[in-house]
C-alpha cells in the first residue's frame, strides 16, 4: 500500500509522510516535475519566510515607520513553489525547500546567492554583499 501525504511517516518518526520522508524519496529520484509530482504536491507545506535587509540609513527606523519598498535585499527561506521555480528558471537543482537564499539588486540588476542552511548565514551574506545592517519582517497587525 502505497503511503499518502498526510499519513504518518512510515519511518516511525510520528510526523507526517509529507514533512518527513516524502522530500528524501523524491529527492532521490530523477524526474520531470510537472509530469511526476501530483497537484496536492505542489501546495506549500509551511509560508515563505522573509526578512527585508536595511542599509545604515535605516537603522534607527522601526518596522512601523520604515517603507519596506527600500529594502536593499531580502533573505528568504524558500517552500516547495518558490524552490521549484527558482530550479526551473536557473534549470538547476540547486534549492530546497527549507534552504534561505539572499535576493538584492546591484547595479540595477536582481543578484541571487544561494543556499545557506540558516538565517543567520544568509543574513551573513547579505550584510557582505548588499551592505544591510539591518533585517525585519513585515508587522502584524491583530
Amino acid at each position: 500500500m502505497k503511503t499518502k501525504r498526510n499519513d504518518q511517516c512510515p519511518c516511525g518518526s510520528g510526523k507526517k509522510f509529507k514533512k518527513c520522508c516524502l522530500l528524501m524519496n523524491q529527492k532521490s529520484q530523477t524526474f520531470d516535475v510537472k509530469q511526476t509530482l501530483e497537484p496536492e504536491f505542489l501546495e506549500d507545506d509551511f509560508e515563505v519566510t522573509v526578512y527585508h535587509g536595511f542599509t545604515k540609513e535605516y537603522e534607527s527606523h522601526t518596522p512601523f515607520d520604515i517603507d519596506f519598498d527600500n529594502a536593499c535585499c531580502h533573505v528568504i527561506k524558500a517552500n516547495q513553489s518558490v524552490a521549484l521555480e527558482h530550479n526551473k528558471m536557473l534549470d538547476f537543482d540547486m534549492l530546497k525547500p527549507g534552504d534561505w537564499f539572499v535576493m538584492g539588486k546591484q547595479d540595477g540588476q536582481v543578484k541571487f546567492s544561494f543556499k545557506y542552511k540558516s538565517a543567520e548565514a544568509a543574513m551573513d551574506i547579505a550584510k557582505e554583499k548588499f551592505n544591510a545592517v539591518k533585517f525585519l519582517s513585515l508587522p502584524e497587525f491583530i
